[in-house]
């Protein structure tokens, strides 16, 4: 009987679509997990100073913070399709728990001089990583123009976040100055 057929496709259908979200979800949650439990770890850590050529001083902040966000990414990428949703998602999802993480952090690395001068580089430098993965990001998948715009709204509060926190760190110097 067709009608039946055509109930039984619809049931069928609709059951996927909730285990498709559901499946989503999962996902996001584990990401969500994993990476706070992974930026908690690079955020306390120890983190090796030095000082560049041009004479700025810098920790390995940026490359702890940004090699793991990477690997996530790329992992990721590498297992959704060019134009899923839940790319987007995940991707908001981590940019998220860096914003919370860098707003939690970010007082605990401006404690002398120096680490203030390192801190101001850092996150100048974290923005530019920032940068640099949605643009990565937005040249390796095929995003909507709505994806693409939610991928841009969720890095500018990041990037927003970076560059005031730089300049925080930068005027935060002359307390220890002063001193």
């Amino acid at each position: 009987d067709i009608e039946v057929a055509k109930d039984s496709l619809a049931w069928v259908q609709n059951t996927l679509w909730e285990v498709h979200d559901l499946s989503k979800d999962e996902f996001l949650f584990r990401t969500k997990e994993q990476t706070e439990e992974w930026l908690s770890n690079v955020y306390e850590a120890e983190h090796t100073k030095t000082q560049t050529a041009e004479g700025r001083l810098v920790t390995s902040l940026c490359e702890d913070v940004y090699a793991l966000a990477g690997v996530q990414l790329r992992t990721i990428r590498d297992r959704l399709t060019r134009r899923s949703e839940a790319l987007v998602q995940a991707v908001g999802v981590i940019f998220k728990n860096l914003y919370e993480m860098q707003i939690e952090a970010r007082e605990s690395f401006c404690t002398d001089f120096e680490t203030c001068c390192a801190a101001s580089n850092d996150f100048i430098r974290m923005s530019e990583k920032c940068d640099e993965i949605v643009e990565e990001i937005q040249e390796e998948s095929e995003l909507s123009k709505e994806a693409a715009d939610t991928l841009e709204e969720q890095s500018a509060a990041i990037l927003g976040l970076y560059s005031s926190d730089a300049v925080y760190a930068a005027q935060k110097t002359h307390v220890y100055c002063f001193e």
